[in-house]
């Protein structure tokens, strides 16, 4: 499964995210959020991380999400 996890410098919520699939061995490519901040603004993200999943989406530190996961 591919994981997109788009983050910005400085953000407590996207180490902690990347904490999480690191700890569990799940694979993401981490992905520079500013870089692409239009086009997320634009798909309604207000919030950092925003995790792509090839079935779901979300922004913010999601445990319950995360979990499903593993």
């Amino acid at each position: 499964m591919k994981i997109s996890v788009f983050t910005k410098p400085g953000c407590q919520p996207c180490r902690m995210t990347k904490k999480f699939l690191s700890e569990h061995d799940i694979a993401f490519e981490e992905v520079d959020g500013l870089e692409h901040i239009d086009e997320l603004r634009e798909e309604g993200f207000a919030q950092f991380p925003i995790v792509k999943t090839e079935t779901d989406t979300w922004s913010g530190f999601r445990p319950d999400k995360l979990k499903a996961l593993v």
